[in-house]
C-alpha cells in the first residue's frame, strides 16, 4: 500500500499537537506589515500578530509561499521519502 504525506499551509490553523499526531506537514505563508515580512507560525505567532495589529493600527497582508519555499520543505521533512503527497490549501473568500 502506498504511503501518503499530507502538506498544507499555515492558514489551516491546526494545533501543533494535531499536526504532530497525524504527521501533517505545513508550509508557512508570509504575513506582511508594510516593509516587514514574517513566516507565519515560524517567525510570528498569533499573540504577536494581534499585538502588532493593535500597535500599528492596521491589518497585515499575506502572501503565499514561494516555489523556493516548497523546494526547501521537501528535503527537510520526510515528505521526500513518501510516495504520494496530498496538498490541502485553505482558501478565504471575500465577503
Amino acid at each position: 500500500m502506498k504511503r501518503l504525506a499530507i502538506l498544507t499551509d499555515s492558514t489551516c490553523d491546526l494545533s501543533d499537537e494535531l499536526l504532530h499526531e497525524f504527521g501533517i506537514h505545513y508550509i508557512p505563508l508570509y504575513v506582511n506589515f508594510e516593509d516587514e515580512s514574517y513566516k507565519d507560525k515560524k517567525e510570528i505567532d498569533t499573540p504577536t500578530l494581534y499585538k502588532m495589529v493593535e500597535e500599528k493600527n492596521m491589518l497585515p497582508k499575506t502572501a503565499a509561499a514561494s516555489p523556493g519555499d516548497f523546494m526547501q520543505i521537501f528535503p527537510a521533512t520526510d515528505i521526500a521519502r513518501e510516495r504520494e503527497t496530498f496538498f490541502i490549501e485553505p482558501k478565504a473568500q471575500k465577503q
